[in-house]
């Protein structure tokens, strides 16, 4: 008898198109080998199954993530989703979402237990990437630089190593409601854009030269800038300098981006 050949899911790219590939895996019976994200690859080893993004299916996925394993299983999904993992030589994602879904899997089973099951490789990769997005938001919840354009908007650009742009764009709704606001991931090529009611992620090419085109500052707010480098530089106490300790607590990735560090 032939052998059953593996099956591949192909989704959009969203995590509620991740969440549909979670629902399809139960409801549809497949077990799925690989799932890759964006357009069908081409692959001897496996047949390509798309997966349609679909609101209510990922809401269902959702809710019992919740409730029948635990939030924080939610919030390492959420985190471990994000998560830049390891990739292939075409530049594809390796491991990363089918160990997500082995460890929603093996919730599924043991409930709010999952964690515990460190034993397990995936279980352990899954709590890793979502350690490093979850630190890395919060690390660029403060990092962050606004600046007041002449065109009324705050303008901040970050190059995260992992996906975190939702992560801020929701931190910021929620802390800097009252104003118009864009979030650039210059890595990514994406923005968030809030609009003073909720905010949008698009897409942004390289050749639009957002900083350039952005960043065209009122002079109260260059004032600002004088005043807040100033600070940094007052506040500083040479004798008690330690190169090795900011680069653990700011690395250098990070710098580029934030006022107090621009020539």
């Amino acid at each position: 008898m032939s052998e059953r050949k593996r099956v591949a899911a192909v989704f959009d790219g969203t995590y509620g198109g991740f969440l549909c590939v979670v629902y399809s895996s139960y409801y549809d019976k497949l077990d799925y080998a690989f799932i890759d994200e964006g357009e069908v690859e081409i692959r001897l080893d496996a047949e390509p199954f798309y997966v349609a993004a679909d609101r209510g299916k990922a809401l269902r996925v959702l809710t019992a993530v919740r409730q029948k394993i635990s939030p924080q299983a939610e919030s390492n999904l959420y985190h471990a989703f994000l998560a830049d993992g390891p990739r292939r030589e075409d530049g594809r994602d390796d491991s990363r979402l089918i160990n997500l879904l082995r460890y929603i899997r093996l919730g599924f089973r043991v409930g709010r237990a999952v964690d515990d099951y460190t034993r397990e490789p995936y279980v352990r990769s899954t709590q890793k990437l979502a350690f490093a997005a979850a630190r890395e938001a919060q690390r660029l919840m403060g990092f962050c630089r606004f600046t007041l354009t002449d065109q009324g908007v705050y303008y901040a650009s970050v190059s995260p190593v992992h996906n975190v742009l939702p992560i801020l764009a929701e931190h910021f709704r929620d802390r800097f409601m009252n104003q118009l606001w864009i979030i650039h991931d210059v890595k990514r090529g994406k923005a968030a854009v809030y609009d003073g009611r909720d905010y949008r992620v698009e897409c942004v090419p390289p050749q639009a030269n957002v900083r350039t085109n952005v960043r065209t500052f009122v002079r109260e707010e260059e004032r600002f800038q004088h005043l807040w480098k100033a600070f940094f530089e007052a506040v500083a106490v040479e004798e008690r300098e330690n190169a090795k300790l900011q680069r653990q607590f700011l690395p250098a990735r990070y710098r580029t981006h934030m006022t107090e560090f621009l020539p």
